[in-house]
């Protein structure tokens, strides 16, 4: 690899020909591709006190924050902050939702479960829909139905056919 290193007041860079581009005080206008050759070569940027803020690992096609071994294709060791949503990618109406003081699960752009501190509200189904809530044992036995295009709650059955259903008493 044949390496050039320029000097321009108290910046300077590295740029190494080859597989690898290294820089320090680097002014790029344009598309940067690193490694587009494919070869089993790490990226690593460390922060004040993090030597690991942002590691590329070439050889398992995964990037890691905070961590030099990331476990997925995208891995946080530590804290990460979300502004509002949380998305599955290509459903753009299933995510989890974050509010001041408030987790909204949304499946289908209906609220399923919505925590409120504020008001001390855990409300399931909170979109008002036709989807019911069951509650089972460890051996797969309903131990709570609710029935809500019946508006029924079984206890012990998994068809309630009063306002309130209680079995095995």
């Amino acid at each position: 690899a044949q390496a050039n290193i320029t000097s321009v007041g108290n910046l300077s860079s590295l740029c190494v020909t080859g597989d690898t581009v290294v820089g320090a005080g680097l002014d790029v206008r344009g598309t940067v591709i690193f490694n587009e050759g494919g070869g089993d070569y790490d990226v690593r940027m460390e922060g004040d006190t993090d030597a690991n803020l942002f590691y590329l690992d070439a050889s398992t096609d995964r990037i890691g924050v905070g961590t030099a071994t990331p476990d997925y294709l995208f891995s946080v060791a530590g804290n990460a902050g979300f502004d509002e949503y949380l998305y599955h990618n290509g459903d753009n109406d299933t995510a989890i939702r974050f509010q001041a003081d408030i987790i909204d699960l949304r499946a289908g752009n209906w609220s399923m479960v919505k925590i409120d501190q504020d008001n001390g509200k855990v409300t399931v189904n909170n979109s008002n829909q036709n989807v019911d809530f069951r509650v089972n044992s460890d051996d797969g036995t309903q131990l709570i139905r609710t029935d809500a295009a019946n508006n029924r709650v079984g206890i012990g059955t998994g068809s309630p056919s009063h306002l309130l259903d209680v079995e095995g008493v």
